[in-house]
């Protein structure tokens, strides 16, 4: 597939202002090609690599985006600039940004292979008018990732050192918002090595680059239609944990997960979660100084005030932000991101103590290696099964709906023509909105929903129990779409392609393995629901293989203390 890169053009929000300068004009003389003696030594591993990285055929590079990084290194010391034609899981290609001008690299990686090489080279033929003051393919991202140790190490590293730094290391003049947005990209690796970066895309929505509407405003939240839920939920069945209509069964998968949220499969199950000591006396030490002006620290029993981590939201600093207020920034939104929407429970004002020790696992990590590789989908599934099989049985008018409603309400609306708002789905997602050579911060199938206005046309209805109810009991399964994450569907929605995480965990889909989160243990049946993975569905379709016992089922921590040593 092809797509234009965002590190491959000159993006206004990363081009110079008032700091660029004028151009200073070159001799003729300067004007010779030295492309092909040009070599980068960007310090990788030699074993991946031949004459020292150098931008030539047969050059090998362990991913996309070092053979990326590798060809933009190159064109700032060559003083071309290139954009990406095409960028896809098996091809690159980056060509000059002058139109007359041959000048073009192409690699691929080898079926069965794992490494980029270089196949195809052509030299420039275009002449320097002047001595470039910044670089297109200089990016933030780019920044980011070459200065991320001093960024993330350095105490004293402000926005000012990265332009220092990059000055004398790469002899280029960036502005100061480039470096500030630089600074900040390498905090967001840190969700990325946590495998929550697509999940938090997706939940923090800003409008798309749409005709008529205002680029990068954020648009509201999206919020559950209880009604809907509702409905869903009084169709569910605890002991076959599927949706039960009058033509058949249904229920979200991990390949729902994967689509929709883009969560990882593979990683450690979020077993019994810990209880973490002195939690309450140590936070407030943490955060103590963070903000001007924050509140006195509030907690309870249960764990933190969400309005005392609301001070901490972003938008409550001034920038620039030092490196110690945007940890713990992070700490707390990944405490919200987890409490409130991933793992959600009863207790409205307060987000559960156990997940301290996970955010802040994340959130002070230097190094990928520093963070456990867990197996958040199965989790968020499980906890939304548990939060199903409790809410079907419960009469109370306050009851809610636990687990990840998020996770619910896509599902329906995928699927569904009920209680579905009309976002123009067959728009395609523009192809520079999101774009990463890791193929990981990039959209996921769901993003349409939160990233679009939701309008509801005149023969459509939101929170309205009645009605949903009775067009769920004559929904006929032609109306219902069966799988709705195929190839062409995703290209027509996605042309520049979706996440990674998306398609990485697919050989999970199908797992007779227990899924678990905490404490709570449930099972799937996939048996039952063959038709959403585009098999023939049995009549009687057959037992699990390894049934759930009844006191597994019904493991919770009411009425336990806090330790959780006796699950295990």
């Amino acid at each position: 597939m092809e797509e234009e890169d965002t590190e491959g053009e000159s993006d206004a929000d990363d081009s110079d202002e008032s700091d660029d300068g004028e151009e200073v004009p070159i001799p003729g003389r300067w004007n010779h090609n030295f492309s092909s003696a040009m070599t980068i030594n960007d310090g990788l591993d030699s074993n991946w690599e031949y004459h020292q990285n150098n931008v030539a055929v047969g050059a090998m590079f362990p991913s996309k985006r070092h053979m990326q990084d590798a060809i933009m290194k190159w064109a700032m010391v060559s003083q071309r600039q290139l954009r990406t034609t095409v960028s896809s899981g098996k091809y690159l290609t980056m060509e000059c940004v002058d139109i007359n001008c041959p000048g073009r690299v192409h690699g691929y990686v080898p079926k069965y292979d794992t490494t980029w090489r270089v196949s195809d080279f052509v030299a420039h033929s275009c002449e320097l008018a002047s001595i470039l003051n910044d670089h297109c393919n200089l990016s933030s991202n780019l920044i980011a990732r070459l200065l991320y140790t001093e960024i993330v190490e350095g105490q004293a590293m402000r926005v000012n050192a990265i332009q220092k730094n990059v000055k004398k290391h790469h002899f280029y003049t960036i502005s100061y918002g480039k470096a500030w947005r630089a600074k900040q990209r390498a905090m967001e690796m840190r969700l990325k090595w946590a495998g929550l970066l697509p999940f938090a895309r997706l939940v923090e929505a800003t409008r798309s680059e749409v005709i008529g509407e205002r680029v990068g405003t954020p648009i509201k939240r999206l919020q559950q239609d209880h009604s809907l839920l509702t409905s869903l939920v009084d169709r569910w069945r605890p002991e076959t944990h599927t949706f039960h209509f009058r033509w058949g069964e249904m229920a979200p998968t991990l390949q729902d997960v994967s689509f929709l949220l883009g969560l990882p499969l593979a990683g450690q199950p979020i077993g019994p979660l810990a209880e973490p000591v002195r939690w309450d006396e140590e936070m407030p030490e943490r955060f103590e100084g963070t903000r001007a002006g924050q509140t006195e620290f509030l907690c309870e029993d249960h764990g933190p005030k969400c309005d005392w981590l609301l001070n901490f939201e972003v938008s409550q600093f001034t920038p620039p932000m030092s490196e110690a207020q945007i940890t713990r920034s992070l700490e707390a939104y990944i405490l919200w991101l987890l409490g409130k929407v991933m793992f959600t429970e009863n207790h409205q004002t307060t987000i559960s103590r156990r997940f301290i020790p996970i955010a802040l696992e994340i959130a002070e990590a230097q190094t990928a290696d520093d963070i456990i590789q867990r197996s958040w989908g199965s989790a968020v599934l499980a906890a939304t099964y548990r939060g199903l099989c409790n809410a079907c049985t419960l009469v109370s008018p306050k009851s809610g709906l636990l687990g990840c409603p998020l996770l619910l309400q896509l599902w329906s609306w995928e699927r569904f023509p009920i209680g579905r708002p009309d976002i123009d789905a067959e728009r395609p997602f523009g192809a520079n909105e999101l774009d990463d050579p890791d193929h990981i911060d990039m959209p996921t199938f769901g993003i349409l929903w939160t990233r679009r206005e939701r309008r509801f046309a005149r023969d459509q209805v939101r929170n309205c129990y009645p009605a949903f109810t009775e067009q769920f009991d004559v929904l006929d399964d032609r109306a219902v779409i069966w799988q709705p994450y195929t190839a062409a569907a995703v290209h027509a929605r996605y042309p520049g392609g979706i996440s990674n995480l998306c398609y990485r965990d697919c050989a999970y889909w199908m797992t007779q393995s227990k899924i678990i989160f905490d404490v709570s243990v449930e099972i799937m049946s996939q048996q039952r629901i063959m038709r959403q993975f585009g098999s023939r569905q049995l009549v009687d379709p057959p037992p699990p293989i390894a049934p759930l016992p009844a006191y597994v089922h019904k493991y919770n921590r009411k009425g336990t203390s806090h330790s959780s040593t006796w699950w295990l």
